[in-house]
């Protein structure tokens, strides 16, 4: 159904524009789908991010890409993302 990402890490550079770290074709990213009522068609999705040390520090965000699936077999396209958080320098 897709050749896209289904996720994105995303670093927020210094001129304002976000851009792209990580998606889940990288060891450092996971993606989770949990299936939790196939008759109603509701899961969720689990993301996680290993955050390496030597990573750079900045503003980042993760957005979640897919496809809803009405009870009509309509598909609709969907995204989310986290709020704004900060990566900090690593002290070690």
């Amino acid at each position: 159904m897709t050749n896209r990402t289904f996720l994105t890490v995303e670093r927020k550079d210094k001129q304002g524009p976000w851009v792209v770290q990580f998606t889940d074709s990288f060891w450092e990213t996971r993606y989770h789908w949990i299936d939790d009522n196939i008759l109603l068609g509701l899961s969720r999705a689990r993301i996680s991010w290993d955050i390496a040390k030597d990573q750079a520090p900045g503003v980042y965000r993760i957005r979640h890409f897919g496809t809803h699936k009405s009870l009509q077999g309509k598909y609709t396209k969907f995204t989310g993302q986290t709020r704004e958080f900060e990566v900090f320098a690593s002290s070690h």
